[in-house]
Order: structure tokens, then sequence, then C-alpha cells
């Protein structure tokens, strides 16, 4: 089970039986992205993701170019 968050509107989302690396439907991308932000025209976030915690939900392609999420953990940024 990962846990997306949006800081910005205060929003979650759980995308439940998958890990980091494991890719999930288009439907339940798209349903993650309307849980985290339902606005129209909204710009939060990076282009193409969901979430800005620790994992994101990021659109992507898989065997014959259908498109998928794919679950990927979020680097912490390094302060040099």
């Amino acid at each position: 089970m990962i846990e997306l968050t949006n800081k910005f509107h205060g929003t979650r989302a759980t995308v439940r039986g998958v890990q980091v690396g494991q890719t999930v439907s288009l439907a339940t991308y798209k349903r993650v992205r309307r849980a985290l932000c339902g606005q129209k025209g909204c710009t939060c976030g990076t282009a193409g993701s969901a979430g800005d915690g620790r994992f994101s939900l990021v659109l992507g392609h898989k065997g014959h170019g259908a498109e998928r999420g794919l679950v990927v953990e979020n680097q912490p940024e390094v302060i040099q």
C-alpha cells in the first residue's frame, strides 16, 4: 500500500496492492490525480506526476505504448 500526498491542497490518496516500481492502470492513475487535486487547470505538483510526499505516481508507457501509472519513491533533497 502506497500513500500519496499533496501538501498544497492537504489531500491524500492510497494505492493498494502496489509497491515502488510497479505500474497501475490508467484509470487508477486518473483516480489518484482527482483525489489529490480535482481542480481543473490547477498546476500544483510537477507535470505528469501525482503526489509530493515520499512517493509519486508518474504517467508513463508500458508494453505496446499503453499509458500506465508508475509508482516511484521520491529522492530526498540533498543540501550542500
